[in-house]
């Protein structure tokens, strides 16, 4: 009954992460998932593989799911996540590969780099506070910034916030 509760809590948690901030489902699933199945004993060398892995397919039901809603309430233009679903989804297959390479603690490693960098640019970044105007996306962002989207969200299982 404990791991049951543990299990809504973080669900929980997630949610009302991502609800706060935008973000943040893949900042307590990878851990909470690493340490699930380092502690179970299976396949403790490839937790942070498996814990990325369930955040990734966390993250694509999600995000489909926040993008069409945040769309329909006319938060965002149609013209500003078309042209990324391709280039995020190739990003997203080299990521996949290029985790597939990495030692588990590589990864973890990464995912925690990742963590204080995004935490740093939330206290920082003046943006972060402020709701930003609704512009068309350069071929620039989209070329490169789509494809680095998917490559951190499928090797760390984070939004790439």
């Amino acid at each position: 009954m404990a791991d049951i509760l543990l299990v809504l809590f973080t669900g929980f948690l997630t949610g009302m992460t991502t609800i706060l901030f935008g973000f943040g489902g893949g900042f307590v699933v990878v851990p909470f998932v690493y340490h699930v199945v380092s502690a179970s004993g299976d396949h403790a060398d490839q937790a942070m593989h498996i814990a990325v892995a369930t955040s990734a397919a966390v993250m694509i039901l999600n995000a489909s799911y926040a993008s069409v809603t945040q769309w329909r309430s006319g938060n965002i233009l149609r013209e500003t996540i078309t042209p990324l679903i391709f280039y995020i989804g190739a990003g997203a297959v080299i990521g996949a590969f290029a985790a597939m390479q990495l030692a588990d603690t590589t990864i973890r490693g990464l995912f925690i780099l990742y963590m204080v960098v995004t935490i740093a640019d939330c206290l920082l970044r003046k943006g972060f506070l402020t709701k930003p105007a609704k512009t068309a996306l350069s071929r620039t962002t989209v070329w490169v910034g789509g494809p680095l989207i998917g490559v951190i969200a499928a090797m760390l299982g984070v939004g790439a916030a």
